[in-house]
């Protein structure tokens, strides 16, 4: 150690981390009368401290989202259960780990360093660190590592070994929203975009039952290329109709979805029951459930929108997967279709129109595939730089990444025994 120069160097020196060079400093330099500040020094830290994630890691927060590399001390995250946890613990920035990118059986992925955490369901002990639970499956904690060293395919069937719990619901307070919810998924349904008119079906005037807010009739217009009556139309009355300032199309507009529909994020990060109703409202609108083992679908060449469906749906515990298809009229290309895929039970009320929730199953009693998400691959990739946290949850859990995976945080329990020591 270098007193003058504060750092340390030359051969057979080790390479520290200015973390651990201000340590020394602060305990090596001498005080005025050569003495030193500290008679003795306790030090420790985790071995190769990483169980960590790459610093682009999308985290869900109750704002919205945050980077994993722009988390600190104090923050607020998610844990598996949808409360909220804060960050109590954050390392530097790490360079130079093994990592890998994990594929999830929705189609997302996640970067993680070899030492990561998961705590993932095995269709057989392939750790000692796995116990038995529900199901026969056996639950615990592993690393990147011991996933990729583990036996892959289940000899079984062809599923993945590795599964984790979907999360739960996001539990969030209610928030004065500008416009209810539900209307706001009717019309992002089968509204014009822009302006405030809305299509409700013949058979689903229902709908008009669950706005809550005053609408008018709109006089029937005949389509002469098509040589049929369009389905009858309504304008959403919100406020002063006659005030520029209250009226849906100027909450709209200000909101950034009159002629660009999408999802708001305040929407995004209300509370459960608001949510829930804007899901009520594109589902018994634009959204599909079949008759017999009630899978249901939402579609739009929207990414923006299929895209906000997708995050409200994962906000509310709903796993869910996305796929697309190149769509035609007449033989003439129009663009991409986007579809979220997903099951749903009559557990909950996920519909007004009485004709589509009476479609839906009753919730088996045992654990089924659409409450977990399966891990179907692990790839080794360059190495990217990484950083982990440590949150105050009881699980040790948190979500990450746009699917809101759960995973596990680092424990600190070097720098605790420390402490006690």
């Amino acid at each position: 150690w270098d007193d003058e120069k504060h750092r340390s160097g030359g051969p057979g020196f080790l390479k520290l981390a200015p973390v651990q060079e201000k340590i020394l400093c602060a305990c090596l330099t001498l005080r005025e009368d050569d003495t030193f500040p500290y008679e003795t020094v306790l030090y420790s830290t985790i071995k190769k401290s990483g169980k960590a994630l790459s610093l682009d890691t999308p985290i869900p927060v109750p704002s919205g989202w945050k980077l994993m590399g722009d988390l600190s001390i104090g923050d607020s995250v998610f844990d598996e259960s949808g409360r909220v946890c804060n960050v109590v613990y954050t390392t530097d920035v790490m360079y130079n780990h093994d990592c890998y990118r994990l594929t999830f059986s929705d189609g997302s992925t996640i970067v993680a360093d070899a030492d990561h955490q998961w705590y993932v369901g095995a269709r057989r002990k392939v750790s000692s660190t796995l116990s038995v639970g529900d199901g026969g499956m056996f639950w615990g904690v592993m690393t990147t590592r011991q996933m990729v060293n583990s036996p892959w395919i289940s000899d079984k069937c062809n599923m993945s070994m590795f599964q984790i719990q979907n999360t739960s619901a996001l539990e969030l307070p209610e928030v004065d929203l500008p416009i209810p919810p539900y209307v706001l998924g009717v019309w992002l349904g089968d509204g014009t975009s822009r302006t405030n008119h809305i299509t409700v079906g013949h058979g689903d005037e229902e709908i008009l039952s669950h706005l809550g807010v005053e609408y008018e009739k709109v006089p029937d217009s005949f389509n002469k290329k098509l040589g049929v009556w369009r389905a009858p139309e309504y304008k959403i009355v919100l406020g002063e109709y006659r005030s520029s300032k209250n009226s849906f199309s100027a909450r709209a507009r200000e909101l950034g979805i009159l002629g660009d529909k999408g999802i708001p994020l305040i929407y995004l990060r209300s509370s459960v029951e608001q949510r829930m109703e804007l899901l009520r409202g594109l589902m018994d609108t634009d959204g599909y459930i079949s008759s017999d083992k009630g899978r249901c679908e939402y579609t739009s060449v929207s990414w923006k929108l299929i895209s906000g469906v997708a995050e409200l749906l994962r906000s509310l515990g709903v796993k869910c997967r996305i796929s697309e298809k190149n769509t035609s009229i007449g033989g003439r290309y129009i663009g991409t279709a986007y579809r979220i895929h997903f099951q749903l039970y009559n557990d909950k009320v996920w519909f007004h129109l009485q004709r589509k929730q009476a479609r839906l199953r009753s919730k088996p009693s045992c654990k089924l595939r659409p409450q977990f998400i399966h891990i179907t691959k692990i790839e080794k990739v360059d190495s990217v730089p990484v950083r982990c946290i440590q949150v105050d949850s009881k699980s040790h859990l948190y979500l990450a990444g746009t699917s809101m995976i759960p995973t596990h945080n680092t424990v600190i329990a070097a720098a605790v025994a420390t402490w006690f020591a």
